[in-house]
Parts: C-alpha cells; structure tokens; sequence
C-alpha cells in the first residue's frame, strides 16, 4: 500500500466503518468530512507523507475527492521544498568558494 490514494483511503475508513469509499466520491457532498475531520485529515496527510500543505493548497477542490488530494500530495512531493525550508531543517550544506592558492 505504497499508493497516496490507498494511504488517504484507508485513513478516511476510520470517519467510515465498514464503507468502500470510491476514489472520485465528493468527501464533503457525502458528509465524510467535516471541518474538523478536514483539520484531521490535513495533519494526517502532513505527517504521513512528510510534506507541508502551504495556505495557497488550502482550497476545497484539492480535498473534495481521494483522487483530488492524492493528486496534491503526488505533486508535492515531486516538487523541491522552497530554499527556506530546507535551510530552516539544517539539511542543506552550501558550499563557500575556496581561496586562491
């Protein structure tokens, strides 16, 4: 279960015993989530996934559906973290230019 899309799913089976949640199914439209299920997922998908979700991602569409949110992680997590974060963390070394000679 490596998948973005099953991780989310079998997250969100615990806001639904015993239902098959359907990738392209409306979270919201179905009562799945809430707003302060929609908190929860927010931290879950940080946490599991090693990412942060900046303010600008922050929109209903990117978590409507699994596939929607599953899409945004995909994309995070393609993408570099901005300089700042990555000199914040301390993982990044720069290299200063030697001296003449």
């Amino acid at each position: 279960m490596n998948k973005p899309s099953e991780r989310i799913a079998k997250y969100l089976t615990r806001f639904t015993p015993g239902r098959v949640l359907d990738g392209d199914e409306d979270l919201f439209a179905g009562g799945i989530i809430t707003s302060l299920s929609a908190i929860q997922l927010l931290a879950f998908v940080e946490r599991e996934f090693q990412l942060t979700i900046d303010n600008e991602d922050l929109v209903r569409e990117n978590f409507r559906t699994i596939h929607a949110l599953s899409a945004l992680v995909e994309r995070k997590l393609a993408s570099p973290p901005p300089v700042d974060e990555v000199l914040a963390a301390g993982t990044h070394a720069v290299a200063s230019p030697r001296a003449p000679g």
